[in-house]
């Protein structure tokens, strides 16, 4: 299935943001239109405590007992479900936004990835967003899952750099049922280029480990989405720097932030 680069997603926030009636119109419409749909799960505890006092239930069984825990689903966060609900999201191979660095600037501790991919579930990389995450950068998340992995597990070889690499790439591709995430004839052209000869990415030994642990900002040159060039020669090439710092400024005044 091709999902246009137009096309929108249901996504209806979280079981503490969105009303029961407004998720199951959303999976309705997922299914009505062949699309996946996600929310966030589970990110933090308190978010098991409501729901367990609301309907006895743990977030999976009770998203289960109201219709929604389907293959087209994808989950965001995940961090603390229990056990037996990574189980049954892994039986119907549901999809998991793993977002570590949104998880980390937020305290909100480390999902359990590896047991998740065990079970079965299809996993991903995101960055959450601006206000939890301030960098926003997929090889950050890259580098990120691998790491808190090692962490978890005490192991420096539970998950390496090709698994965080394939999260980062084909895995928000398949999520989102686009054809991109590799190079190849007849794929979405979404890429990025890099400088081979940028410092952080010497010596020339492994480049697949040395883009996932040792890449910095200043080795991408050019990005392309859809064929479009967004940035090039490390400039923004769609908008115009200048009118985007002036933006940020007069927002920031307008919302009450201010230097410190």
């Amino acid at each position: 299935m091709y999902v246009p680069f137009a096309s929108a997603l249901p996504a209806p926030h979280s079981p503490h943001g969105a009303s029961d009636e407004m998720i199951q119109i959303a999976v309705d419409a997922a299914k009505r239109h062949d699309l996946p749909w996600h929310l966030h799960l589970a990110e933090e505890p308190f978010e098991l405590e409501e729901i367990f006092e609301r309907t006895g239930k743990t977030p999976v069984d009770f998203l289960e007992s109201i219709g929604c825990v389907d293959e087209r689903m994808c989950i965001v966060h995940g961090v603390h479900l229990p056990q037996g609900d990574i189980e049954k999201l892994g039986a119907v191979q549901a999809g998991l936004l793993h977002c570590p660095s949104s998880n980390m600037f937020l305290g909100d501790g480390a999902a359990p990835l590896v047991k998740m991919l065990e079970a079965g579930m299809q996993p991903a990389l995101g960055s959450d967003g601006g206000c939890s995450n301030n960098r926003v950068s997929v090889f950050e998340e890259m580098r990120m899952a691998s790491l808190l992995q090692k962490v978890i597990a005490q192991d420096g070889g539970a998950f390496d750099a090709q698994r965080a690499f394939d999260l980062g790439t084909r895995g928000g591709a398949k999520l989102c049922n686009l054809d991109a995430g590799q190079l190849e004839p007849g794929l979405l052209a979404d890429f990025v280029a890099i400088d081979l000869n940028d410092l952080s990415l010497y010596p020339d030994v492994h480049l697949l480990r040395s883009i996932v642990y040792a890449l910095q900002p200043t080795a991408i040159t050019d990005v392309f989405v859809g064929a479009k060039a967004t940035v090039r020669n490390r400039r923004l090439a769609r908008v115009q720097e200048g009118e985007v710092r002036a933006r940020v400024v007069e927002t920031s005044k307008a919302i009450g932030l201010r230097a410190v």
